[in-house]
């Protein structure tokens, strides 16, 4: 049998989310949920049905399902990856969590972790390997150092062993909710920002687990940054982020900080090369 292929979508004209309806009057061929996602990643998901739904969803386009494999196929080379890199030490009660939560907030998009660890005596390696025989090798990626070698060299580090064509920098202390990540996406795709940064310094913002002097010595770095290079951005010191591939590979190629100074290099040398910079909740 022969079905058409529709293409369903249903946009807000005032926002760039499409809502996309696999559950109509009749059940679809294959499974399909409701969900709500990117409208350019709506516009390359193909979904065909019994009979032609009805209600408020706009036909896009219909196909003949004969070319439905290689259309797919196609599309599927046109999805932008994300190598999410995250440093580790001494983070054995932690990382599970986060990758959990990883996985949890980013069940749309195609994704690899990169775990950095500098020989952590606690165990965290073994918590790792663990993981990677729950959700594969191809998705979490072990690339361990032999010991405490710095920050900015992790990030370094993990960039050479990444496939993705964004970079997403995180920490393993779950200062970092990974709850925002859909939302700096959505950010980077709405405002084709080669930077998407997250800033604790907005409405609800903030960081999980800090003490009082942590947070006061983080505040009055920024606005010493602020004030001394004008940098363009409300959290000069965060290291919640995310880069277009091109972009991480040439600003980390001038940076010369190997600790946390790095975070503040990076986004500075960004800023006056030219990068379109854009913030996010964090």
């Amino acid at each position: 049998m022969c079905c058409p292929v529709w293409l369903i979508w249903q946009c807000d004209k005032q926002t760039s989310e499409a809502l996309f309806v696999g559950r109509l009057e009749k059940s679809p061929l294959f499974g399909c949920k409701l969900c709500v996602c990117p409208v350019d990643i709506v516009q390359i998901s193909f979904h065909y049905f019994l009979s032609v739904p009805k209600g408020s969803m706009a036909k896009l386009e219909e196909i003949d399902t004969d070319e439905y494999e290689k259309i797919m196929a196609a599309n599927k080379m046109k999805r932008k990856k994300y190598s999410i890199i995250i440093p580790t030490y001494n983070e054995r009660l932690n990382i599970a969590l986060v990758i959990y939560l990883i996985f949890k907030h980013l069940q749309e998009s195609e994704f690899e972790v990169i775990i950095v660890d500098d020989g952590s005596p606690d165990g965290t390696q073994d918590i790792i390997k663990q993981l990677q025989d729950v959700y594969g090798k191809d998705r979490i990626l072990l690339r361990a150092r032999p010991k405490k070698l710095g920050l900015g060299t992790a990030y370094v580090h993990g960039f050479k062993h990444a496939s993705g064509d964004y970079i997403i920098i995180m920490d393993a202390d779950l200062s970092h909710h990974p709850k925002y990540l859909p939302s700096f996406i959505r950010k980077q795709i709405q405002t084709g920002a080669s930077i998407v940064t997250g800033t604790r310094y907005v409405r609800h913002g903030g960081v999980h687990g800090w003490n009082l002097m942590r947070k006061l010595t983080s505040r009055g770095a920024n606005v010493l940054a602020q004030t001394l290079l004008w940098p363009g951005v409300s959290d000069l010191t965060g290291s919640f982020r995310l880069y277009e591939r091109s972009a991480f590979e040439d600003v980390i190629s001038s940076c010369v900080s190997k600790g946390y100074v790095f975070q503040m290099e990076i986004i500075v040398r960004a800023s006056r090369k030219g990068y379109h910079i854009e913030e996010a909740r964090s």
